[in-house]
Parts: C-alpha cells; structure tokens; sequence
C-alpha cells in the first residue's frame, strides 16, 4: 500500500517526464487536425500552430498544481520561447473564460468540443488522467516530451534548449 501512494504522490507532486513511446514521432494528421472550442465560441486546431514551439497544457481549475505553473507558462510565452495554449476540461463551458480573465492570461485558453473522448484512449493525446498534464511540440509538431503533473522549471528549460538549438537563452 505505503508503494502505490509513494507512486501516487510522485505522480502527482513531481515532474515526471515521459518520452513519447516513438521518440518524437510526428502527430498524426487527425491529431494535428483535432478541432477545440475557442473561448469565443469558434473551433480552432493543432495546425494552426505548425511553424512554432507549442506547448498545450491541459488541466482543471480546480487543480492547484496546474494553477501554480501558471506564472512560469505566462513567462515562457511572453518571452516568445514557446507558445502555450491552455485546455482546460471543467465540465461547465463557461469555467474556461473564467480562468482566463481572472488570471489575464496572454496565450489562448480553449476548452475540447467533447470532453470524453479528448481524455480517453482515443483521444488527440491518448489517455488523460493526471491533471496537469502537458506536450511539448517542436516547430514541425513532434512530440519533445509528454509531462504528467507539473514541469519542474529547469526540466522545461532543458527541453526548451533542445528545440531552440545552441543559441537558446537560459
């Protein structure tokens, strides 16, 4: 028992990285095709930010280890080393423009257009259980790193050098 809550907690509380099984495979075209809800009440999808470092963080508002990464994202995507976009799957709609205004976010928060199937197995990302839980795409939309719980900063930045190259700031 004390084993399974060691590994709970670690999940939970502690950066764990995750390599994507295919060592940064692409996104598959339905996945780089999946459609959000736009706090404005339009889609948008993964292909929009093709071109770019992306970081799509999803949580829950309720989660506050998710809300504590909030400064460090705000950061990360004003200084233009990746862009964030935030998904967030409260089960009411209208939490996600809550969020945002509250926490004047600079970076787009959307919301999935079905919230079952975005976490299953299915799903853009496959399973979602652990909220937060994070992907970091380079430029052409290859999965750099999977993230279940919150970043550890210097892990992040590390990852950040890796897609910016040599000249990466620290």
């Amino acid at each position: 028992m004390g084993l399974v809550l060691s590994r709970r907690l670690f999940l939970i509380g502690g950066a764990l990285l995750l390599g994507c099984a295919s060592g940064g495979a692409q996104l598959s075209s339905d996945r780089m095709a999946w459609r959000y809800r736009e706090l404005n009440g339009g889609f948008g999808s993964l292909a929009t930010w093709r071109g770019q470092p992306l970081l799509v963080h999803v949580l829950a508002t309720w989660s506050g280890p998710a809300l504590l990464e909030v400064p460090m994202l705000r950061e990360l995507h004003l200084a233009g080393r990746v862009r964030v976009l935030c998904v967030v799957v409260d089960q009411e709609p209208q939490t996600a423009a809550i969020f945002a205004r509250s926490f004047e976010l600079p970076y787009p928060v959307v919301r999935p257009d079905e919230l079952r199937r975005f976490l299953g197995e299915n799903g853009p990302f496959g399973p979602v259980s652990i909220l937060p839980t994070s992907l970091l795409l380079d430029a052409e939309g290859r999965v750099v790193a999977r993230n279940e719980g919150t970043w550890s900063p210097a892990t992040l930045r590390r990852l950040l050098q890796k897609i910016e190259g040599p000249a990466a700031r620290e």
